[in-house]
């Protein structure tokens, strides 16, 4: 389960409601085009998102979002590294000893730092760009997983869900926005009494 922390009261109502899942992990994630603020603090280029689980180990396969190496890691990893990293150790008579880089094929390793776009917010506040939601199911789930989005919205996760081919469900509340996903992303809808 992922969450955008918004404010002060959010945080602490998601603190009583959320009391039996476990804390995995923060991400924080780098708008590359975030909210202008002309007021008396600096704009809003970041959100944190809390990864929290029913479980102790939630499904993790970081090899589907890993990405390619820095050009730096690259020159870096051409040349064996120590293997007896304390100085202590070389003074103390200790032969060194070398090793190769060994980066993996697929490329670097998933950081708690992310860049993805914000969305243009077309008719909806809380809007954020498909790749994002894309990120985590890649991260978390596995092709026809089911993938369930309590605040739909306009439908974002749900067609990234789709688009991966995972299973969704959604649950909007406002209609406009239930219009909104099945006019932008053609998803079938259905009401409940």
């Amino acid at each position: 389960m992922w969450l955008s922390l918004l404010s002060y009261w959010h945080k602490r109502y998601m603190t009583i409601k959320l009391e039996r899942y476990k804390y995995q992990d923060c991400i924080i994630w780098a708008k590359k085009n975030g909210a202008p603020n002309a007021g008396r603090r600096r704009a809003n280029y970041f959100e944190y998102i809390l990864h929290l689980s029913k479980t102790l180990k939630p499904k993790w396969n970081p090899d589907a979002i890993r990405t390619p190496y820095p050009e730096v890691s690259v020159k870096r990893a051409k040349s064996p590294i120590k293997n007896n990293v304390s100085n202590r150790e070389s003074r103390n008579g200790a032969i060194t000893e070398y090793k190769e880089w060994k980066l993996n094929p697929l490329g670097s390793y998933p950081k708690n730092l992310i860049f993805f776009p914000k969305d243009s917010g077309k008719n909806h506040i809380a809007s954020y760009h498909i790749d994002l939601p894309s990120h985590f199911i890649k991260a978390h789930s596995d092709i026809n997983d089911l993938v369930v989005d309590p605040f739909a919205g306009r439908g974002t996760t749900l067609q990234a869900a789709k688009l991966l081919s995972r299973r969704f469900l959604g649950f909007e509340i406002k209609p406009e926005h239930v219009l909104m996903a099945s006019q932008e992303y053609g998803l079938e809808s259905s009401t409940s009494p």
